[in-house]
């Protein structure tokens, strides 16, 4: 797997209807993740912390893409280790219809169970429940066949 690298950069003077189109431009350009959050800089000033996860190789890309379309003068970066579950992603029935779940493993054992949320969203509304109903229905029926995929074929960590 090719080496990561994190970009950072604090955002205090930048207009925040941008902080989508950004996230957006990143996602476009190949980021693996990239997010903001709030803090504190120096005499308290709020701003934006965004950071942004990529490739080695994809660096150069995504660094132009944050000077050009943020405020900020300068960044940081360095290189991260990751570790992944396995993963694979299966269906379960809800009495409202099907929903996909992210099925995560550590080693032979289920260690996550995540119900796709647009799925679950497509059913809401749909059917004109509540969200946490389907959400709450889709994970209690991965739960019962959980077991079963615990002694079925688990793929590859990082697929």
């Amino acid at each position: 797997m090719e080496e990561s690298v994190e970009i950072q950069c604090t955002l205090d003077d930048m207009n925040p209807e941008w902080s989508g189109w950004v996230l957006e431009e990143l996602e476009r350009r190949g980021a693996q993740d990239a997010y903001l959050m709030p803090v504190y800089k120096k005499k308290n000033r709020p701003a934006v912390l965004l950071s942004v996860l990529c490739q080695a190789s994809q660096r150069e890309e995504i660094v132009g893409v944050i000077l050009a379309e943020t405020t900020t003068l300068g960044l940081r970066w360095h290189a991260v280790h990751k570790e992944r579950q396995s993963s694979v992603v299966k269906e379960v029935a809800t009495p409202w219809g099907p929903v996909r779940i992210k099925v995560g493993y550590r080693g032979a054992e289920v260690a996550n169970l995540a119900p796709e949320y647009e799925d679950c969203r497509e059913l809401a509304v749909g059917r004109h429940i509540p969200l946490k109903f389907v959400y709450q229905a889709a994970l209690q029926a991965a739960w019962e066949v959980k077991s079963e995929w615990e002694q079925s074929e688990r793929p590859v960590a990082g697929d």
